[in-house]
């Protein structure tokens, strides 16, 4: 099995209620794996954001599976996050879906 480590750092503004204007910073770390002989790559991670924890978990599809003459490593994705605590003063979870596009080199 192939499999790589890597560190994300996420910080993105996320408005949870008007009057709170709740801004987070999100630091992750993921591992993937990609299991022989398939397209894709499983993700997974946990970490800090605002006040609590984050958990996410994806899928990754390499596009130099698709393109082996590319110049760099291509991976786009989808991602589910969980967010345990935005603020000490907002009750509950929260969560969010998002695509990413990561290009890199191999060394």
């Amino acid at each position: 099995m192939d499999v790589s480590i890597s560190a994300a750092v996420l910080a993105n503004t996320m408005d949870a209620v008007p009057e709170t204007g709740a801004s987070i910073t999100q630091i992750m770390v993921f591992g993937m794996a990609n299991p022989p002989g398939m397209p894709f790559v499983l993700m997974g991670g946990g970490g800090m954001a605002g006040e609590g924890l984050v958990v996410a978990g994806g899928l990754g599809v390499p596009v130099n599976a698709f393109a082996p003459d590319l110049p760099v490593n291509v991976m786009v994705g989808v991602n589910a996050n969980i967010l345990t605590a935005i603020d000490d003063n907002i009750d509950g979870n929260t969560g969010y879906v998002s695509g990413f596009l990561m290009v890199g080199t191999s060394f």
